[in-house]
Protein backbone atom coordinates (compact mmCIF):
# COMPACT_ATOMS: atom_id res chain seq x y z
CA UNK A 1 0.00 0.00 0.00
CA UNK A 2 1.41 3.62 -0.83
CA UNK A 3 0.55 6.23 1.45
CA UNK A 4 0.28 10.08 -0.18
CA UNK A 5 0.59 13.39 1.30
CA UNK A 6 -0.35 16.19 -0.52
CA UNK A 7 0.29 19.82 1.58
CA UNK A 8 -0.41 23.10 0.19
CA UNK A 9 -0.51 26.94 1.31
CA UNK A 10 -3.96 29.16 -0.11
CA UNK A 11 -2.61 32.63 -1.07
CA UNK A 12 -5.18 33.72 1.66
CA UNK A 13 -7.35 31.51 4.18
CA UNK A 14 -10.45 30.46 3.03
CA UNK A 15 -13.31 29.98 5.62
CA UNK A 16 -13.95 26.31 5.94
CA UNK A 17 -17.34 26.07 5.01
CA UNK A 18 -16.30 27.96 1.53
CA UNK A 19 -13.68 25.09 1.09
CA UNK A 20 -16.09 21.88 2.14
CA UNK A 21 -18.15 23.47 -0.59
CA UNK A 22 -15.28 23.34 -2.82
CA UNK A 23 -13.96 19.98 -1.60
CA UNK A 24 -17.38 18.45 -1.85
CA UNK A 25 -17.29 18.92 -5.66
CA UNK A 26 -14.26 16.47 -6.22
CA UNK A 27 -15.99 13.66 -4.17
CA UNK A 28 -16.75 11.91 -7.32
CA UNK A 29 -13.67 11.90 -8.77
CA UNK A 30 -11.46 10.58 -6.05
CA UNK A 31 -14.63 7.63 -5.60
CA UNK A 32 -14.16 6.52 -9.35
CA UNK A 33 -9.74 6.60 -8.96
CA UNK A 34 -8.54 3.38 -9.84
CA UNK A 35 -6.66 1.80 -6.62
CA UNK A 36 -7.21 5.16 -4.11
CA UNK A 37 -8.23 3.32 -1.22
CA UNK A 38 -9.38 6.73 0.32
CA UNK A 39 -8.64 10.35 1.16
CA UNK A 40 -8.68 12.47 3.84
CA UNK A 41 -9.24 16.16 3.39
CA UNK A 42 -7.49 18.59 5.77
CA UNK A 43 -7.36 21.78 6.66
CA UNK A 44 -6.36 24.73 9.24
CA UNK A 45 -8.37 28.09 9.04
CA UNK A 46 -5.79 30.24 10.30
CA UNK A 47 -3.10 29.64 8.11
CA UNK A 48 -4.35 28.93 5.00
CA UNK A 49 -2.60 25.58 5.23
CA UNK A 50 -4.05 22.15 3.61
CA UNK A 51 -3.16 19.19 3.68
CA UNK A 52 -4.73 15.26 2.32
CA UNK A 53 -3.66 11.90 3.24
CA UNK A 54 -4.40 9.34 0.23
CA UNK A 55 -3.68 5.54 0.45
CA UNK A 56 -3.76 3.54 -2.79
CA UNK A 57 -3.00 -0.09 -3.72
CA UNK A 58 -0.45 0.66 -5.51
CA UNK A 59 2.75 3.57 -6.07
CA UNK A 60 1.53 3.11 -10.25
CA UNK A 61 -2.38 4.25 -9.08
CA UNK A 62 -1.11 7.07 -6.72
CA UNK A 63 1.46 8.58 -10.07
CA UNK A 64 -1.60 7.83 -12.43
CA UNK A 65 -3.87 10.45 -9.84
CA UNK A 66 -1.35 12.55 -8.62
CA UNK A 67 0.11 13.54 -12.42
CA UNK A 68 1.40 16.79 -13.34
CA UNK A 69 -2.34 17.42 -14.59
CA UNK A 70 -3.51 16.95 -11.49
CA UNK A 71 -0.86 19.11 -10.46
CA UNK A 72 -1.49 21.94 -12.40
CA UNK A 73 -5.26 21.82 -12.41
CA UNK A 74 -5.19 22.19 -8.24
CA UNK A 75 -3.01 25.25 -8.84
CA UNK A 76 -5.68 26.88 -10.82
CA UNK A 77 -8.16 26.22 -8.97
CA UNK A 78 -7.12 26.84 -5.52
CA UNK A 79 -4.30 29.61 -6.33
CA UNK A 80 -1.55 27.51 -4.59
CA UNK A 81 0.88 25.02 -5.91
CA UNK A 82 0.40 21.70 -4.39
CA UNK A 83 3.57 19.39 -2.98
CA UNK A 84 3.35 15.95 -3.28
CA UNK A 85 5.32 12.92 -1.16
CA UNK A 86 4.65 9.27 -1.49
CA UNK A 87 5.82 6.86 1.00
CA UNK A 88 5.46 3.34 1.49
CA UNK A 89 2.87 2.33 3.77
CA UNK A 90 3.44 -0.31 6.40
CA UNK A 91 0.69 -0.03 9.05
CA UNK A 92 -2.73 0.87 9.39
CA UNK A 93 -4.46 0.98 13.09
CA UNK A 94 -8.33 1.49 12.06
CA UNK A 95 -10.42 1.91 15.42
CA UNK A 96 -13.43 2.34 13.21
CA UNK A 97 -13.23 -1.51 12.57
CA UNK A 98 -11.01 -2.89 15.25
CA UNK A 99 -8.46 -3.06 12.72
CA UNK A 100 -4.54 -2.95 12.27
CA UNK A 101 -3.28 -3.92 9.18
CA UNK A 102 0.17 -4.76 7.80
CA UNK A 103 1.54 -4.36 4.24
CA UNK A 104 3.82 -5.59 2.23
CA UNK A 105 5.98 -3.53 -0.02
CA UNK A 106 5.06 -2.68 -3.61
Amino acid sequence: MIGAVVTYTLPGPMPRAELLERFGKTVDVYRSAPGLLRKTYCYDETTGQGTSFYQFDSLASAQALLNPDFQKGFAERMGATPEIYFTDTLMVVDNTIDSVSTYEQD
